[in-house]
């Protein structure tokens, strides 16, 4: 978990930059996993961590690419009506300071980064 984790917040600062608040949104499988949850939202301190209430992302995903694929409009085009998504903070649990962040600088720093 903390490795996946982890990978995430690699993945969130690659894209939005280190200390930006973007909101990331946790959904699929993931979303059930409570201990990822907290990682992630602990790692990313800055960012609204919202877990949501789409089961099936990926599938929900590749059918909107289809639909606009298929009607030849971009995706900021559907209707919004189409995507009904709840969405839940997940709250920034108390860990010692600085113990999960030597965790990721060990991590980062064997991973050749």
């Amino acid at each position: 978990n903390v490795s996946l984790a982890i990978q995430t917040y690699t993945a969130v600062s690659y894209i939005t930059g280190k200390g930006k608040n973007v909101p990331v949104f946790i959904e699929g499988g993931f979303r059930n996993n409570e201990i990822y949850r907290t990682m992630v939202a602990s790692l990313l301190p800055c960012n609204d961590v919202f877990v949501t209430g789409i089961e099936q992302a990926t599938s929900f995903g590749a059918a909107i690419c289809g639909k606009c694929a298929h009607e030849g409009v971009h995706p900021r085009a559907i209707d919004r009506r189409l995507i009904k998504m709840s969405k839940k903070l997940i709250r920034i649990p108390v860990i010692p300071p600085g113990l999960l962040n030597a965790y990721l600088d060990k991590f980062v720093s064997l991973c050749g980064k």
